[in-house]
């Protein structure tokens, strides 16, 4: 194990508070493969608009989970 790491049961500590702060997430926007996360949609949809605006053509607007 890489030093620094900490397992809380079987899973490291930075998975387990990973996990935790994305559960908040409701829309990713791909960019080329790069992830960005967001609360709300409009949001997502303002970043999804703005990669569009510059010219980019592999943008991607995903909801990751039902309210």
């Amino acid at each position: 194990r890489e030093q620094g790491s900490y397992l809380l049961g079987s899973w490291p500590l930075e998975w387990i508070v990973s996990s935790s702060i994305m559960k908040k997430y409701n829309y990713i926007v791909w960019v080329g493969g790069v992830d960005n996360y967001f609360i709300n949609y409009s949001d997502a949809l303002g970043d999804y608009n703005y990669w569009i605006s510059k010219g980019y053509d592999d943008v991607v607007l995903e909801k990751i989970k039902e309210k």
